[in-house]
């Protein structure tokens, strides 16, 4: 019988001890916080995009129609989850009258708007009564005072987890935030539906949305027959885009549109 020499073992434990550290640092654990201005650091997998799907530049609103003009479909039913009394955010509203009030030039405030819709949510829906329920104060606050914007600066997606938490505190509010970029992404936006709790979804340099900041408030599953007796699931998360449409548009689970993370919260 073979027998392994001591050496070998000490070199085994080495090896497996530098793995070991090189999987934490890949998957970012223990990472610590970064402020507002610092850059993000992307480590999403990214899918092939679907041309007929985000390739056009038009965003989906009826995946039922995306389904039925895929497949043969001769049966198909639907569970849809969403965040109750949602309010869709318009950015261009928002820019215009901090703008208006101001006389400054904001513009690329995307994330700005998604942080704003989640205060506004927790003001109206959740019971955070003290946290205002008026959108361009909430808006106009974490312009001035914590981005600092003055033109089309535009927000970093690692701010998201540090911004909402201290627009809390101004009011007398804890909440926990943290981003992920790459593991179970798409189970936490369903727990976080289910909770009636906003997901903020931020994308990097994709087709059809660039680098954009958006908000999950729901998410749809259909289950279909098709081709005679082959079933099939797709889920579809539902976005509000933040550009004043008053309705979701829909990325499709398994394809998204390229790099993409999230931003959850907790109390």
């Amino acid at each position: 019988m073979f027998k392994e020499k001591k050496s070998y073992k000490i070199v085994s434990i080495i090896l497996a001890l530098l793995l070991l550290l090189s999987t934490i640092a890949l998957f970012g654990i223990n990472k610590p916080q970064r402020n507002v201005t610092a850059e993000p650091e992307f480590a999403n997998e990214t899918f092939d995009v679907n041309g007929s799907l985000y390739g056009s530049g038009n965003s989906l609103y009826n995946p039922e129609t995306y389904i039925r003009s895929r497949y043969n479909v001769s049966s198909l039913t639907s569970e849809n989850h969403e965040i109750p009394s949602w309010s869709y955010m318009s950015q261009s509203a928002l820019n215009q009258v901090y703008n208006d009030r101001n006389n400054a030039h904001v513009n690329g405030t995307c994330g700005v708007v998604a942080c704003t819709g989640v205060a506004f949510y927790y003001s109206t829906v959740k019971g955070y009564t003290n946290i205002p329920s008026d959108k361009d104060t909430l808006f106009g606050r974490l312009i001035s005072e914590c981005y600092h914007i003055t033109g089309d600066e535009g927000t970093y997606s690692s701010s998201y987890k540090i911004v909402v938490p201290w627009l809390f505190e101004q009011y007398g509010y804890s909440i926990r935030a943290s981003r992920a970029t790459v593991m179970w992404k798409y189970t936490k936006m369903r727990e976080q539906v289910d909770a009636h709790i906003p997901t903020i979804f931020c994308t990097s340099g994709t087709e059809l949305y660039g680098s954009h900041a958006m908000v999950v408030v729901g998410y749809k599953k259909y289950t279909f027959t098709y081709d005679g007796n082959k079933t099939k699931t797709e889920t579809y998360y539902m976005l509000d885009e933040g550009w004043g449409r008053n309705r979701a548009a829909y990325v499709l689970e398994g394809d998204m549109p390229g790099s993409w993370e999230i931003t959850i919260f907790e109390r």
